[in-house]
């Protein structure tokens, strides 16, 4: 990081996949012990060690997308690629320690893709690309909560949450707007603001120390 230089390409074809394996999403353990990255051509979530190489893996979560660690429990959550055009209609909660799925949580509505977990662990969120609705889910008993949006698709790409997770964040893809949402009431969710950004906002983060929040735009070439 310091010298900003690439350490290391990790060829997924040297390690048996093809070319249409499509790695899409990587999150990595906070002690840098292992890695994991969701292979969308593939159906595959590989988990690495420090040394990059491939020591587990999952074989059958159709159409992997974003990726998600609980900081509490041994449990790694999993959307379903926005490339996907009729995906499972699923959050995967999947053991760390074995990369077996614990359970496929049914979402009910299509295409689950943005997906973010509260700095403490006790709950999960999801959301449609297709239809302005997410959920919330209580980690621990898994109950689940409906939000639904009012208004016009707003697409939600990503979501991230504040470093006290009160609140979480996420552009809409369709309308240029950054919803703010309050989630103190958790599992369900309320938008309590709208910022106009830019087009086609994808995944903002929000700085664990300064709260200040980045929002890419894909299609205005800025960020907010």
């Amino acid at each position: 990081m310091e010298s900003m230089e690439v350490e290391t390409n990790v060829d997924l074809k040297e390690r048996g996949f093809s070319e249409n394996a499509k790695p899409h999403h990587v999150v990595a353990e906070p002690d840098g012990s292992h890695w994991y990255a969701t292979l969308i051509g593939a159906n595959t979530i590989l988990k690495f060690n420090q040394e990059n190489e491939i020591v587990d893996r999952l074989d059958d979560f159709e159409v992997p997308g974003l990726l998600s660690l609980d900081p509490e429990k041994d449990v790694l959550y999993a959307g379903r690629s926005m490339s996907a055009v009729n995906p499972p209609k699923s959050l995967g909660m999947i053991d760390r320690s074995t990369m077996e799925v614990e359970q496929r949580v049914n979402t009910f509505f299509p295409r689950p893709h943005p997906l973010a977990v509260r700095p403490n662990g006790d709950y999960a969120f999801i959301a449609s690309l297709a239809t302005n609705q997410l959920i919330g889910m209580n980690t621990e008993t898994r109950e689940t909560k409906l939000t639904r949006l009012e208004g016009r698709t707003q697409t939600p790409v990503q979501f991230a949450a504040t470093p006290d997770g009160s609140r979480l964040i996420a552009g809409g893809q369709k309308t240029g707007q950054l919803l703010v949402f309050d989630a103190t009431d958790a599992p369900a969710l309320s938008v309590i603001d709208t910022l106009t950004v830019g087009k086609e906002p994808w995944h903002p983060v929000i700085g664990r120390q300064s709260g200040q929040a980045y929002v890419p735009n894909k299609m205005s070439h800025s960020v907010s």
